[in-house]
């Protein structure tokens, strides 16, 4: 824009440069500002920006149409390439007056832009709206000069409406300045969106650089990785495959993100069919309740996982736990797509409450324990048997350290501790408040996780004089499968 004779307009520009932190306590703001001339017309810059210097053209309608339906117009231009993203700027500009604070007699503190606009002769600079993330439940997230609000007419009010809510977007992206949320705004308000193939869409999302975009509105919400993804199209224009993005959001809500070099893979690629339905996730992580699976993913149409492919890795939510899987296509899945069993190389330690099973050095395949998982409804580990015996620590009810050898655990839905077989040799365990030894090769049973594991039911390794739950005592004989109080006393003998 040139300094020089200016027309009698007012010109509104929303220079959202404030970045995050510029405001108290958790604000992003941001700054409206207006060419104050001749107190005549008012227009939006983006409105004048796209016609003066890109040739696009404003059309929201004939001039009596109000400004919710001008808005609803430029949105519903918007639905057939990104459906989501346009019910999000329905339902954000639906809600602008009600989070808006219209602000009468009153300058709003200005805010450095971050353009070299030269202020046109007669005009001043003005600011007239300010937007920022509310902190208290009574704040507004805009707040708007009234008295130079109502100069503007029908269209700029819309294209402002519209301004805010892309801008909105845009924070969540990272991006700290208006000029690609000023075009993206021209494509809404002009018919430009129209004449766009999916394809085109994309790389102007990826110009702008609005990151995230959707694939057949099905399977994925959003990919988002910045401008470096690689797309590959069907000829029918769907998106047939994304290389590079960082993270995907399904549309039953979890997310897919890049497992990088723990899946010795350089970038996630997500593979579609022509229908937009994601068939594969390759070199992904996703949350399953208390798991996170990450591999080569494949999914049925509904997005249950089918099968995961080689040589990858599934963490469970258990700090320092490592599973590396081989070819998953023999381990199980319920219905709804949740793992259920798994076979793979355990490594790394699993704490579990006052226990710990150690199953050698963390990420060595090497040195790892082959065995088998099976997992709860909510993916918490159920079961582990191993091929080969692991080491398992816990505290006694005297609080000192028990160690014992063993290839099988049982463990409850909360995580804790229901059932270990003793491996290799007897072991003594403090019950109440005398030492018992415990056959090799047999279960021990423990009641649900407390401060302490307290033994349930075990098998004698030798004569034992205990005490009953009845206030007697009693000489059991070797082999003999009791069960205790809390106290420790012996409430039932099986055999």
């Amino acid at each position: 824009m040139k300094k020089g004779k200016f027309n009698p307009w007012i010109v509104f520009f929303a220079v959202f440069n404030i970045p995050a932190g510029a405001f108290a306590g958790n604000e992003v703001g941001n700054g409206g500002d207006i060419f104050y001339c001749n107190n005549s017309k008012a227009m939006l810059v983006d409105i004048y920006e796209a016609s003066t210097e890109r040739a696009i053209q404003l059309d929201l309608g004939p001039s009596n149409l109000d400004v919710s339906a001008k808005v609803k117009m430029a949105i519903d231009r918007l639905e057939r390439l990104s459906p989501l993203r346009a019910k999000m700027y329905q339902s954000q500009a639906d809600d602008f007056d009600k989070d808006t604070a219209f602000i009468s007699s009153a300058q709003l503190t200005p805010i450095a832009d971050v353009f070299n606009w030269e202020v046109p002769d007669g005009c001043e600079l003005k600011q007239i709206a300010i937007q920022h993330t509310p902190e208290f439940p009574q704040d507004k997230r805009y707040l708007v000069s009234k008295d130079l609000w109502d100069l503007l007419d029908s269209n700029s009010k819309a294209a402002l409406i519209l301004h805010e809510v892309i801008y909105r977007e845009a924070l969540s992206n990272g991006i700290q300045n208006s000029v690609s949320v000023r075009y993206f705004n021209s494509l809404l308000f002009s018919h430009e969106l129209d004449r766009m193939s999916i394809k085109d869409f994309v790389s102007t999302l990826q110009l702008l650089p609005f990151a995230d975009y959707e694939v057949g509105g099905t399977a994925i919400q959003v990919v988002s990785g910045g401008t470096n993804n690689q797309l590959e199209y069907y000829s029918n224009g769907e998106i047939k495959s994304v290389m590079g993005g960082d993270k995907a959001r399904l549309t039953d809500g979890r997310n897919l993100t890049s497992c990088g070099s723990k899946c010795n893979f350089g970038n996630m690629v997500l593979e579609f069919d022509p229908n937009g339905h994601l068939l594969e996730a390759r070199g992904a992580t996703i949350k399953q309740g208390m798991l996170a699976i990450s591999g080569d993913l494949r999914f049925t149409e509904d997005l249950r996982i089918q099968y995961i492919g080689r040589q990858y890795i599934a963490e469970a939510y258990y700090p320092g736990l490592n599973i590396i899987v081989g070819d998953m296509q023999d381990d199980k899945f319920d219905q709804k797509g949740d793992l259920i069993q798994i076979q793979g190389v355990l490594t790394g330690d699993m704490p579990l409450g006052n226990s710990t099973a150690s199953f050698g050095n963390a990420g060595n395949e090497n040195d790892g324990t082959k065995a088998t998982m099976t997992f709860y409804s909510n993916s918490a580990v159920k079961t582990v048997e191993a091929a080969t015996p692991f080491n398992f620590v816990w505290n006694s009810v005297d609080g000192t350290p028990v160690g014992a050898t063993t290839n099988q655990i049982a463990l409850s839905s909360d995580g804790s501790l229901d059932k270990i077989v003793n491996y290799s040799t007897p072991i003594t365990l403090v019950v109440g408040t005398q030492s018992v030894t415990f056959r090799a090769g047999t279960f021990l049973s423990f009641y649900p996780q407390g401060p302490t594991l307290i033994l349930e039911s075990g098998t004698l390794n030798e004569d034992t004089q205990l005490p009953l739950a009845t206030g007697n005592e009693k000489l059991f004989p070797a082999g003999s499968l009791l069960h205790f109080n809390q106290d420790g006393k012996v409430s039932d003998q099986t055999n």
